[in-house]
């Protein structure tokens, strides 16, 4: 999970999750002014990949949209293969089928619309990503590429919870680089007393009789890896019994379905809109409850077993934090106080490079009670 500079950020906020096992690496651009932006880049086997988030308050300031466009500058001469910017814009004014602007934010509208044009990038979205019963529908959230084969067609989902702005969903084409994955063992569900119980079953004597040192741990070693097998169980999925409920799948099923016939009869004009509507609502306000019910039956599950799985406790808690503690503000010899991370780094170098002690290499101790000579550098 990435999420912006805190300095920058004081709306409602980005954030991009990248699965484990790929290569992506945080980047921020030098001296961008823009609030609410996120970029990640993302390393596959023959070229990399600059995904970024954005939001644009609405409301935002004539200030603001030009640190958008002068963002887009940046991430336009950043070295990379393609680059994808996604996000909610909010640019009304901004006709993308036609390609003109009009209405009243015409002139933010315009000198963003007149940036992406300079910058020769692909806008990839034509249908409305927002729907609300009485307002117009309209194209708020875009998607960005500097190379228009960078992705598949955007496809359109339902929205999310009761959000008014559908998902978008597309393809990046490659292949990716995935780091090693290391096995844990879930030692929580080992059944010890059945384990010693094979150990203790076996001819140890007649195992290793007539056998030297390297051939009887070679033997004790395999036998002890068969048991381990035979009774070892793979790290428990810790995911909401939501993913895993039939009843449940079947109901997003049918929301999304629901939604479908929707923007079916909405696009073609009809005049039972409403009432597919209305279906909606009422399903997706039934599939929210599930999960919410379904989320709270996997959380009292938890906190029941934290005498015995304590570590899927603790693992869930800290999932669920909106912040990570860490360094705290220093106060360096100076008597300053030290808040950058790098600032912090450089002065708990000067603190322990000051106060380390030289041992006497020439002499070895004779003795365990003799005390080591330390010299302050």
């Amino acid at each position: 999970m990435f999420l912006p500079n805190e300095k920058l950020s004081s709306g409602r906020g980005v954030v991009i999750y990248v699965r484990n096992g790929m290569s992506a690496t945080p980047v921020l651009f030098k001296d961008n002014l823009f609030e609410e932006s996120m970029f990640v880049e993302i390393r596959v086997k023959d070229r990399t990949f600059l995904i970024g988030c954005v939001y644009r308050s609405d409301a935002g300031s004539s200030v603001n949209n030009s640190a958008l466009c002068s963002l887009f500058r940046k991430v336009a001469s950043f070295s990379c293969s393609d680059f994808i910017i996604v996000g909610d814009f909010n640019y009304r004014s901004i006709n993308w089928e036609l390609g003109y602007v009009t209405g009243e934010d015409g002139k933010n509208s315009q000198k963003c619309f007149d940036t992406i044009n300079d910058l020769f990038l692909a806008q990839h979205v034509r249908d409305p990503t927002r729907y609300r019963i009485g307002e117009q529908a309209n194209v708020l959230d875009l998607v960005l590429t500097s190379n228009e084969d960078s992705i598949s067609e955007v496809l359109q989902a339902p929205p999310l919870g009761k959000s008014d702005h559908m998902v978008l969903r597309f393809k990046i084409p490659v292949n990716l680089i995935k780091d090693e994955v290391v096995e844990v063992r879930n030692y929580f569900h080992v059944d010890y007393d059945k384990f010693r119980g094979f150990l203790n079953g076996v001819d140890w004597d007649t195992e290793l009789l007539d056998k030297d040192g390297l051939h009887s741990h070679g033997s004790f070693d395999e036998t002890y890896l068969e048991v381990w097998n035979s009774l070892f169980q793979s790290v428990r999925n810790t995911c909401p019994e939501i993913l895993r409920d039939l009843c449940g799948l079947l109901r997003i099923k049918q929301k999304n379905k629901c939604w479908k016939q929707y923007i079916k009869v909405k696009r073609k004009g009809h005049d039972c809109a409403s009432v597919k509507w209305n279906t909606f609502i009422r399903v997706r306000n039934d599939t929210v409850n599930l999960i919410k019910s379904s989320k709270s039956i996997f959380e009292n599950k938890i906190a029941n077993e934290v005498k015995v799985n304590e570590k899927s406790f603790w693992r869930y808690v800290n999932s669920q934090l909106n912040t990570r503690s860490g360094i705290p503000t220093l106060r360096n010899f100076e008597g300053k106080l030290v808040v950058d991370n790098q600032d912090k780094a450089e002065s708990f170098n000067s603190f322990f490079s000051n106060v380390f002690c030289k041992e006497n290499q020439g002499r070895v101790n004779s003795s365990l009670g003799e005390p080591i000579q330390c010299s302050e550098s």
